[in-house]
């Protein structure tokens, strides 16, 4: 589980034209440790909210729904983020795939974004900033439980296939394209997007 989260106020979070600011990619990229993955969110305010379970391949998780209903409410976030740990030389097919998002950083955003409205969610790595987000293909359409749960398990599944292919000479930015490609051809009712910073 993760500890309580940590407040800190670090200035604009977003440009006014809506970019992402240097001090939220800052904040986040300093927040990078080479044992553990920390997870957070960012307002409109100028504030993060962050924390870790000080483990290296997972960010943990909030105790209840409940908690998360009260961080939620205390800092109204838009954006989520976590780092990945800093890469330790020697594990080659290990360092290429810590350093883009996993299949669970695609359905973890989708679901927060269906769930809550985070428009989207910074994936920090050791050559910089994944931002995923996803958009509806029909501004109207309501999903039910059921296409929620379907629609998650495409992006799960498609992405999972598209991160773990066997291609060696492929470029990090050439595999992330090829998991949203995959998502966006199994998905229904939205489509993903992933930019690099």
């Amino acid at each position: 589980e993760a500890d309580n989260f940590e407040i800190k106020d670090i200035g604009p979070t977003l440009s006014d034209t809506g970019e992402l600011t240097h001090n939220l990619l800052r904040a986040i990229q300093n927040l990078r440790h080479q044992n553990r993955e920390y997870v957070g969110y960012a307002n409109g305010f100028g504030q993060i909210a962050y924390s870790t379970n000080f483990k290296g391949r997972s960010t943990g998780e909030f105790k209840s729904k409940a908690e998360k209903r009260k961080l939620f409410q205390d800092i109204k976030p838009i954006i989520g983020f976590h780092t990945h740990p800093v890469s330790i030389i020697g594990r080659k097919s290990q360092d290429t795939l810590s350093d883009i998002p996993s299949p669970p950083d695609y359905t973890s955003h989708f679901s927060e974004y269906m769930n809550y409205g985070l428009q989207a969610e910074i994936v920090s790595t050791q050559h910089g900033f994944w931002v995923i987000s996803f958009r509806p293909r029909k501004e109207d359409k309501k999903l039910t439980q059921e296409e929620f749960i379907a629609e998650r398990k495409a992006i799960f599944e498609s992405a999972k296939i598209a991160h773990y292919a066997p291609a060696e000479i492929m470029t990090p930015l050439e595999r992330v394209k090829d998991a949203v490609d995959s998502i966006n051809e199994k998905t229904q009712f939205y489509d993903c997007f992933v930019r690099f910073l």
